[in-house]
């Protein structure tokens, strides 16, 4: 896991979801860590569906997604 981790520093500025401002800080990290996939199960950053160009799916959508790149 360590290969494909990095550290990131938020600075917290980030404001986009009203409904629930913690969920701001995940998706800060993703956006500062250029992240492609945000892996979730919080309603509130599912509902975004996409945020920046970061798909952001249920642990099973990921898991299609690895096991069809892992086809080609």
């Amino acid at each position: 896991m360590r290969a494909f981790s990095k550290i990131i520093v938020i600075p917290g500025t980030l404001k986009a979801i009203a409904a629930d401002p913690d969920d701001d800080a995940i998706l800060e990290c993703a956006v500062i860590g250029q992240a492609q996939y945000l892996v979730s199960g919080d309603r509130h950053l599912l509902t975004l569906g996409n945020y920046q160009g970061i798909h952001i799916v249920k642990a099973a959508e990921f898991l299609a997604v690895i096991q069809s790149a892992s086809k080609v």
